[in-house]
């Protein structure tokens, strides 16, 4: 069979065809209309770490490689400052003075938002190779989702 005898099945059966395309186009057109719009905010966060003593005094360059030790140190015991600003972003308390400042309501349940759902809808992600924090968060009204 070649691309004629494809071609020619089309013509012949074009009324089908074209219903089956109508239909699939019309349904696919009133299921994207009747969903309600999901706006998204996005805020970057720099983030500026303090130079503590151990990395001060390895930047210094004591005795040998003693410096270089230290600064190793440093690093694997406070970890990563992002991870931390990420975890108290994303913490109970900080959320809980989220939903009273910005007086967040549940929809659904017609009372305040929980901390537990506001933290499903909070995405808060360090960026590689950067001091920046990205905070996302959506909702269905562009004036919540903006502050």
């Amino acid at each position: 069979m070649g691309l004629r005898d494809y071609l020619r099945i089309l013509v012949r059966h074009r009324v089908y065809v074209g219903v089956t395309f109508l239909v699939v186009f019309l349904l696919v057109a009133l299921w994207t209309f009747t969903q309600s719009s999901i706006y998204e905010a996005e805020a970057k966060l720099l983030i500026k770490q303090k130079t503590s003593s151990l990395s001060a005094a390895a930047g210094a360059g004591l005795s040998g490689g003693a410096g270089a030790a230290f600064g190793q140190l440093s690093s694997v015991a406070f970890g990563n400052p992002l991870d931390t600003q990420t975890e108290l972003i994303q913490s109970r308390p900080v959320a809980e003075t989220v939903i009273k400042r910005l007086s967040l309501q549940d929809l659904r349940r017609e009372g305040p938002l929980k901390p537990e759902d506001f933290l499903k809808i909070l995405k808060v992600q360090p960026l590689r190779r950067t001091d920046l924090l990205s905070i996302k968060y959506k909702d269905s009204d562009p004036d919540l989702a903006a502050k």
